[in-house]
């Protein structure tokens, strides 16, 4: 992954940590904008949308970093996930649409 779109990813986390969810969401939308397979972006994209009550745009999320990550091995790590697998990642994605915690 480049550069810029790896400092976006972790803007967009850090501005998630301060409470700016519409700054994470711009810093997101570039990232997805350099690279749209980029699942880790789609996941908190999902995740933030979903926190401003807008479920709907947010599983629309989810669904893309799930379908995503249908093509990668399971055990593979995601990019920019913090060594988190692909697998895992698919999991929350479906216990998030699924309504499990």
């Amino acid at each position: 992954f480049s550069q810029p779109m790896a400092e976006s990813e972790l803007q967009a986390l850090l501005a998630r940590q301060e409470g700016d969810g519409q700054a994470a969401l711009k810093l997101l939308h570039k990232v997805l904008y350099l690279d749209p397979s980029c699942a880790m972006a789609h996941f908190q994209q999902g995740l933030l949308l979903r926190e401003q009550g807008r479920r709907e745009a947010g599983d629309r999320a989810l669904r893309s970093c799930r379908d995503l990550l249908e093509r990668a091995a399971a055990d593979a790590a995601v990019p920019l996930g913090d060594g988190l697998s692909h697998g895992r990642l698919r999991q929350l994605c479906d216990q998030l649409l699924e309504g499990r915690p």
